[in-house]
């Protein structure tokens, strides 16, 4: 997914969720320009057909924006062809933080 020729089919795949978020093309420098997905474009297109799309430099901007964002029932996926420098549990430790109980110890 990092190569332009499919940024066409992923913006219209995900403009069909209620919201996207997007971070950097992995490893771009292993691409050329011309051949390289644009996030900005991807997120130009999805905001078009209506939706709501955000792009973050790093998996600690999108996890924070996450918690910030997803309520409770809120279905989220992640895809990634990789560890996305541990975006899920990043994830996952805002989200039990903000869920902690009032005057719980954190641990």
């Amino acid at each position: 997914m990092r190569r332009r020729v499919f940024e066409n089919d992923l913006a219209a795949s995900l403009a069909t969720a209620d919201a996207a978020v997007l971070g950097a093309v992995n490893r771009a420098n292993l691409l050329s320009d011309e051949e390289r997905m644009s996030p900005a474009r991807v997120l130009e297109a999805i905001r078009k057909a209506g939706r709501t799309a955000e792009g973050f430099d790093s998996s600690q901007e999108i996890a924070d924006h996450l918690a910030a964002e997803t309520r409770s029932g809120d279905l989220v996926l992640v895809m990634s062809n990789g560890s996305f420098d541990g975006l899920c549990g990043k994830l996952l430790g805002k989200l039990r933080e903000r869920s902690a109980p009032a005057g719980k110890i954190k641990t």
